[in-house]
């Protein structure tokens, strides 16, 4: 009995090679997310962008036009868009790893401030409602100068130009 996970033994129906898979898919993924919100006036005409890595591939570049709203909701909206494409392609993640310009956002999400905002809240509890379906978890604050790509999408989509 044993031996049922050797890959001479068919005893149970798994060799070594799938052995090794399903213990990667225990472990998931590691995954990268650089966020981004902004608007042209606060509030005013806003976007956001999130860009996601799967080690140094790059595996995601999505910005959207989010109408009307805060800059500080067009983060909100960055990070929730970034898990929301996380779920809806099926990727077992065990790690995220976040990283925004936004201070704000990351000292509220890392518990360090309290959301007073009202419209703020929603969007936050939402998020804290999808970390759940991790492992572990990091929000981390980057300067803009980090976070190129992200910027750059928010910022071609608030010039009207056509994001990727």
């Amino acid at each position: 009995m044993d031996r049922a996970l050797d890959s001479g033994s068919r005893g149970c129906g798994f060799d070594s090679r799938q052995a090794r898979q399903m213990d990667a898919m225990e472990k998931g993924k590691r995954i990268r997310i650089f966020t981004d919100g902004g608007s042209s006036g606060n509030p005013g005409k806003a976007a956001a962008g999130f860009v996601v890595y799967e080690r140094d591939k790059l595996i995601a570049l999505h910005g959207e036009s989010l109408g009307y709203a805060t800059n500080n909701f067009a983060e909100y909206r960055a990070l929730e868009l970034a898990l929301e494409w996380i779920k809806s392609r099926g990727l077992f993640v065990s790690q995220l790893d976040i990283f925004c310009d936004s201070e704000l956002l990351v000292k509220q999400l890392t518990g360090e401030y309290k959301v007073r905002s009202g419209s703020l809240r929603e969007i936050h509890q939402r998020i804290k409602e999808h970390f759940q379906a991790f492992k572990a978890v990091e929000v981390n604050w980057i300067p803009r100068e980090k976070n190129r790509l992200a910027d750059w999408l928010v910022k071609s989509i608030l010039k009207g130009e056509k994001a990727p």
